[in-house]
This record gives C-alpha cells, structure tokens and sequence, in this order.
C-alpha cells in the first residue's frame, strides 16, 4: 500500500473511531431515556420504538468495530 492509501485509510480509520464515540454516547442518551421513562409508558409504542433504537444503535456499533 502506498503512502497516499496509507493517509486515506488512516483518515477513515480515525472517523470511524469518532463515529463510534458519538454512537455509544449517543446510545448511553438513550438507554438512560429509557430508564427513567414512567410506568405507565413503559407499554407504549414511544417505549417499544426506543427500545428498537436501542437495538439497532447496538447493532452499528458492533458493525462499526468490525470495520475498524
């Protein structure tokens, strides 16, 4: 590999870490939403529909550690 493709993918790389950091924080954001949500929500479609964001943020980080 030459030392462009070298720069370029060291640049992808550090991106991707970035990503990852904003994505985990941003999951953490939104277990903790869905902690301190009611009793009574916690049936609802507003629950069930951050539980799947949850679900699929866990997803692309593992997605995104693999890429890494």
């Amino acid at each position: 590999m030459n030392e462009r493709r070298r720069v370029a993918l060291a640049k992808i790389a550090d991106s991707l870490d970035k990503l990852y950091s904003q994505l985990k924080d941003l999951k953490s954001e939104e277990e903790d939403y869905r902690d301190n949500m009611p009793k009574s929500l916690q049936s609802s479609e507003r629950y069930s529909r951050v539980e799947l964001a949850i679900e699929y943020m866990g997803y692309a980080l593992l997605s995104l550690d693999e890429a890494d």
